[in-house]
């Protein structure tokens, strides 16, 4: 994963603050499953949801839209990134990361637990510092206040 490759990718009708570091995708919503066809067709063969199957569209709308276009669909729900995003959670990210065909959209409601995991992940598995870090979460979808107030805290920045 080449950090500097960050970019911002142009709109795409149904998804939600769209960026990667290839070979990772970072998402808000999924509104349709044309978005999701579209993601497919840029080369994602994995979508990693982090809302609760309650949340939005539904995880259970997404991981039908998801498999119907012949990508792989996992479900980490995400409640409190304090308490959810933990050294098993990233161990099972890295996982799903390593055996992936294709790249990998990990995506929320908002793409704020995106940004928080994605920050994390970076300190605890890969050892950057907490400034970048704390960076690379905001570049990802870290965003309201209070999430932004809380990593800070967790990691020391």
């Amino acid at each position: 994963m080449n950090l500097t490759s960050f970019q911002k990718i142009p709109s795409i009708d149904g998804v939600v603050n769209l960026s990667s570091i290839e070979p990772l995708y970072f998402a808000g919503l999924l509104q349709s499953k044309e978005a999701v066809q579209s993601l497919v067709k840029l080369g994602i063969t994995t979508f990693v949801d982090l809302k609760k199957t309650d949340e939005a569209n539904g995880s259970k709308t997404d991981c039908e839209w998801i498999r119907s276009s012949n990508a792989n669909y996992f479900n980490l729900p995400v409640s409190d990134p304090i308490e959810d995003i933990d050294s098993a959670f990233n161990e099972r990210m890295r996982e799903i990361i390593e055996s992936s065909q294709g790249k990998v959209l990990i995506y929320c409601a908002s793409s704020n637990r995106v940004g928080y995991w994605f920050g994390r992940y970076l300190k605890e598995v890969v050892g950057l510092s907490k400034e970048k870090c704390y960076e690379y979460a905001l570049k990802t979808g870290l965003a309201s206040e209070s999430a932004i107030s809380k990593f800070k805290e967790q990691i020391g920045v």
